[in-house]
Formats: C-alpha cells, sequence, structure tokens
C-alpha cells in the first residue's frame, strides 16, 4: 500500500560478502535483468576502498547510477558481517539494490530514508524483487538545516565541480546522510538523477 508523501519502489537486490574459502564475492541475487556475471562487476566498482579497519566507517552507505544501464540507479548498504577472515578479522556484508530512476518520478527522494528502508528489509528466498515504500524528503526540515557548507557544496556541483566531504568517518551516519539531502534538495532534478554519493 502506497502512503501519502511516500515512493512504492520494487527493486532488484544481490548480496556481497566474505564468501566460505576467502575473499569477497556474489553470494546471492535476484532474478533481476543484471545477470550475477555483470553484478559481479559492478559491486566492488560501487563500494570502492573498504574502510581499515573494516569497523571503522560502517554502517555506510553508496548511492549512484549504474555504469551501461543509465535508467538504472544502485543503492548500497555496507555493514559489518557476523563472519570473521582467516586472520580472524572483522569483515563487511553489503546488499545492493537497483531500480529504475524513474519510479521516483519528479519527486524528492531522502538519502536518510533510502537508508532506512534499504537497511531493514528482508531478502526474499525465492529471488524475486523487494518492495519498499520510501518517504520524500521532509522540505521544512532540509529548511532548517540549510547552511553555508551545503550552499558551497551545492555551488560547486551546479557548475560540474568534484565535491569531497573529507574526514567525514568521524560524522556519525544519520548527519551525514542529512547533509547529503539538504545539497540535494538545492540542486535541480535532472542533476540529482546523476548524483553519485
Amino acid at each position: 500500500m502506497r502512503h501519502e508523501g511516500t515512493t512504492l519502489t520494487a527493486a532488484e537486490w544481490a548480496l556481497w560478502g566474505p564468501r566460505k574459502f576467502g575473499g569477497y564475492g556474489l553470494l546471492d541475487c535476484s532474478n533481476g535483468p543484471i545477470d550475477r556475471g555483470e553484478l559481479a562487476e559492478i559491486i566492488p566498482r560501487s563500494l570502492g576502498d573498504t574502510p581499515d579497519p573494516v569497523e571503522r566507517g560502517l554502517p555506510r552507505m553508496i548511492v549512484g547510477r549504474i555504469p551501461r544501464r543509465p535508467t538504472q540507479v544502485g543503492v548500497t548498504i555496507q555493514k559489518l558481517s557476523a563472519d570473521h577472515d582467516d586472520a580472524r578479522r572483522p569483515t563487511a556484508a553489503s546488499c545492493y539494490f537497483y531500480f529504475p530512476y524513474e519510479q521516483a518520478g519528479e519527486t524528492l527522494l531522502s538519502y536518510e530514508k533510502l537508508f532506512d528502508v534499504f537497511s531493514e528489509c528482508t531478502l526474499p528466498s525465492d529471488g524475486s524483487q523487494v518492495r519498499v515504500d520510501i518517504q520524500h524528503m521532509a522540505i521544512e526540515a532540509i529548511l532548517e538545516r540549510i547552511d553555508e557548507t551545503a550552499i558551497m557544496a551545492a555551488a560547486l556541483l551546479l557548475t560540474d565541480n568534484l565535491v569531497r566531504v573529507t574526514q567525514g568517518e568521524a560524522v556519525p551516519l544519520l548527519q551525514r546522510l542529512r547533509f547529503l539531502d539538504t545539497v540535494a534538495a538545492s540542486l535541480p532534478h535532472s542533476m540529482r538523477a546523476r548524483l553519485s554519493v
């Protein structure tokens, strides 16, 4: 059921994590249009560098367009895994979700709410899609959070400059996601569709 101020999204998914015999790999995935071989290429690229040590900077979320599939947006939720490697070090597990950006229409999806719904959803055992209700950004809350840093970041993005936020690992995840929501809300819809964070 769709609620007021939400977007009902049907997403494909893949689970990436430590394999039984060492290293990381694709553990499971839905029966979506992207096959296992392509997912095994996409997910490591989307993750970039895992924090070192792995427990620092997790959980985290990565959002961006999918190479060679410009109509799809990928959302990765990376958390600590219950498993350890051969040296008894912590490992990370990642859930990768993807769906057509057009499902959002003209609405302003919130990074904070994307994390909330995708980090808590249960992956189906039959390979079917997950269906989630994503809340839209609360514009009133965004207006209260606008500051000089967010304005400068949005201005740089509007002039096609890359923006890098340094020392973000020390900032709580919720605060980071709300900052990204504030910056994204200052951008035109066409630019938000291309934004990778």
